[in-house]
Parts: structure tokens; sequence; C-alpha cells
């Protein structure tokens, strides 16, 4: 993963992916450019993969996507309630 000294962790969150003869315990970081200029507020996200990941981050991965799981169905369903309202 790449993070330049001006930009800050806005959130991150674990994601299991999968697939034919491969698997993947990442977790996705949103990162905010902080230094003033034309890229101030400018948001991207980038990977930590793996073997990237400090101990705790990786010993809590699978709590951490469960979670994530979690409140991403909440939070679609929040969001259907919402758009059902206009």
């Amino acid at each position: 993963m790449k993070s330049a000294d001006t930009e800050e962790v806005v959130a991150a969150w674990a994601e299991e992916a999968s697939g034919p003869g491969y698997s993947n315990a990442l977790y996705w970081v949103l990162l905010r450019e902080t230094a003033s200029g034309p890229k101030f507020g400018r948001l991207r996200i980038e990977a930590l993969q793996p073997e990237d990941q400090p101990v705790i981050l990786f010993a809590l991965h699978a709590t951490a996507a469960a979670m994530q799981r979690l409140v991403r169905g909440y939070a679609s369903a929040a969001m259907r309630e919402l758009r059902s309202k206009k």
C-alpha cells in the first residue's frame, strides 16, 4: 500500500475475497489528502494486503470482516428504506 505523508486514514474495512484457486483477506483503506493545494480533500482507496498487515490487524480480520458484512447489510436496508420514502 502506498500512502503519502500528507494523507490521513478516513476509514478502513476488512473484506474477504475468493474465487477459483485463490482467497485473500485484505483491508480497504480510504485515504484523504490533507495538504493544501489542488489535491486537498481528494479521496482514494488502497488495499492493505495480508503480508503488509500488522499482526493485530491480521488477527482481527475474520471478526472485522464479519462486522463489515453486518454493517453493510443494515446500511443497505436503511438506504433502501430512505429511497422508498421519496
